[in-house]
């Protein structure tokens, strides 16, 4: 089993894998609840035991994380906040697919 860690590490790493994505009024770097759960099974993680959701309050608690559900959708996403700091590529790269995300536009990016 990998450790809660790890498992953010993979968990990033997927949703940046995906690009920017618009979700509602926020885009940036997230994961569905579906495409965690997927992750967590792909790694050899029984989603039936609380687990996956100690990570994700774990992530959630440190900041690491942000979960929204947003009327009209499915299911809650969790974008990973990144940093110029820390990669200010992912950021640009989300500034170019959705121009239109600016504080005047309504719409919230949620990236950092």
């Amino acid at each position: 089993m990998k450790n809660s860690k790890t498992m953010y590490g993979l968990a990033k790493t997927k949703a940046i894998e995906y690009g920017p994505r618009q979700y509602g009024k926020c885009a940036g770097f997230y994961l569905t609840k579906g495409e965690m759960k997927t992750l967590f099974i792909e790694e050899g993680f029984n989603t039936n035991r609380p687990t996956m959701g100690n990570y994700v309050g774990v992530w959630l608690e440190l900041g690491y994380i942000y979960t929204i559900k947003q009327d009209g959708y499915d299911e809650p996403v969790h974008f990973f906040l990144l940093d110029d700091g820390e990669d200010g590529r992912y950021i640009f790269a989300a500034e170019r697919t959705y121009p239109t995300l600016h504080w005047w536009s309504g719409v919230k990016a949620v990236m950092s």
